[in-house]
């Protein structure tokens, strides 16, 4: 007696096989069709550069004032840090950096959650 036979599909559900391989070959065939159109599109993007055609950007005279307000804020911002960070390096080569008072002070924010 042969367990495994009595699962086995009796008929012509026996004899299908599985294709495996179905599905890859019709992704090839579906890459194969749309080369045409690639370069079809690619020649298109060609020519419009040589005729001159290409894509522009215009920005609005809101998005133009805010771009200048975020790059001037920009410079402020790192001439504020490096101030800072000089400020912190000369006091720590003064030996004021860790003092006491600082350290218990952030010690206090820390386990308040600050």
């Amino acid at each position: 007696m042969n367990i495994h036979d009595a699962q086995r599909p009796q008929g012509p559900a026996r004899d299908a096989q599985i294709d495996l391989t179905r599905p890859n070959r019709e992704a090839i065939a579906k890459a194969i069709e749309a080369q045409p159109e690639r370069k079809a599109a690619s020649q298109r993007d060609a020519t419009q550069e040589k005729s001159g055609l290409q894509d522009k950007l215009e920005l609005s005279s809101a998005s133009r004032m805010l771009l200048e307000r975020a790059d001037s804020g920009t410079a402020t911002e790192s001439e504020k840090h490096a101030a800072r960070l000089a400020e912190l390096k000369q006091r720590h080569a003064e030996g004021r950096l860790n003092t006491p008072e600082r350290v218990e002070r952030a010690a206090e924010k820390l386990l308040a959650g600050e």
